[in-house]
């Protein structure tokens, strides 16, 4: 019913290195995998955080529906195996659903948007070579998953537009969670793998609104549950980490203009610093590595922040009314805000925080 997963990214002169990873796991052999991703001409569906897809996995059509939970490597699931054989895309039936939880969240977003199936069209599909390989770890059971290929994205104009694909996905199929998070520190550390938050029917949803990247994202209102004390402290964490690597994995993918990012980034890492003076209260803290990467990262940033008001606002106001020459620092001395976030102890400082929430 769940699925819980990590998605990472790498450097592209390590692709040879985890494929040989993962052959030396028992992924030897590759499987092709093309999804169709159906949604109204509004998009209502990635809109409300759900996913309605067929996939065809060798000779095998399946119809999947996802939609978002409380956390963003958790998500609600549900796979139905479609009796068809052939090239042709089946019909698609959305009632293949309607006993499983997400099948609420589907017809919300169908009536709010007043539309029903006949709406539903492709609005986007994937073509990935993927090599799956069964990890067993200590207390759960994990796949692997190299996924290589392309995006196909439709336009409104009739366009098709291609976006590369190349990603590892961990996803916990039994056991314990934090088998997932500790595979993808050992990822970082051995592969300088970057945790990437943007899900292929994210990226296929911007690039059929012929968008590069999404919008900055800010802080979301937060309704703490009547419950726990650890309840109550997943919630704040999980909260500040739906502003934070949301955010990065954006930077990291190559923005050319990120400046809000980086601010809604820093306005994450803020809220982080505050809900950890509150859980403090109730004995949770983080490690003292985790803190002074806390503080490093929240301050490299506020450092790029000010130089680019200084380019953008104060120098330019200055000019205008003539004042002497200063020689004031630029942000083009900077080097790339990605350079910070892509290191191992940024990457194993949110892992800490996953793992925490």
């Amino acid at each position: 019913m769940n699925e819980f997963e990590l998605k990472l990214t790498f450097p592209n002169d390590r692709l040879n290195d985890i494929e040989q990873f993962l052959i030396a796991k028992g992924g030897t052999r590759r499987q092709k995998l093309q999804a169709f991703y159906f949604d109204t001409e509004t998009f209502a569906l990635s809109r409300a955080g759900v996913a309605l897809r067929i996939r065809k996995e060798g000779r095998q059509w399946i119809q999947t529906l996802k939609s978002s939970n409380s956390s963003q490597f958790e998500r609600l699931e549900h796979n139905v195996p479609i009796q068809i054989l052939g090239t042709a895309v089946p019909a698609l039936n959305i009632h293949l659903h309607q006993e499983h939880p997400a099948y609420k969240a589907l017809i919300r977003a169908l009536r709010e948007a007043k539309c029903d199936e006949k709406d539903l069209l492709i609005r986007y599909q994937t073509d990935i070579w993927r090599r799956p390989a069964l990890v067993r770890a200590r207390g759960a059971m994990l796949e692997y998953a190299l996924d290589i290929g392309t995006i196909k994205a439709y336009l409104a104009n009739g366009v098709e537009k291609q976006t590369a694909v190349c990603e590892l996905e961990i996803e916990l199929k039994s056991g314990d969670q934090r088998a997932v998070i500790n595979h993808a520190k050992s990822m970082v550390n051995r592969f300088h793998a970057t945790i990437d938050t943007r899900s292929k029917a994210q990226r296929g949803y911007m690039a059929a609104q012929g968008r590069v990247s999404d919008s900055p994202t800010r802080a979301k209102k937060l309704s703490l549950p009547n419950q726990s004390d650890g309840a109550i402290a997943s919630a704040l964490l999980n909260s500040c980490l739906s502003q934070i690597l949301p955010n990065a994995s954006e930077i990291n993918a190559g923005l050319e203009s990120f400046d809000e990012h980086v601010h809604q980034l820093r306005v994450g890492l803020r809220r982080l610093k505050s809900a950890m003076k509150v859980l403090g209260l109730i004995h949770i803290y983080l490690s003292e590595s985790d803190l002074k990467q806390l503080t490093l990262i929240f301050n490299q940033l506020g450092h790029y922040r000010d130089l680019h008001f200084f380019d953008e606002k104060l120098k330019p106001a200055l000019m205008a009314v003539n004042a002497p020459m200063m020689n004031l620092s630029s942000v083009q001395e900077l080097p790339h805000p990605k350079s910070c976030l892509q290191t191992k102890e940024f990457q194993l400082f949110c892992l800490s925080i996953i793992e925490l929430s």
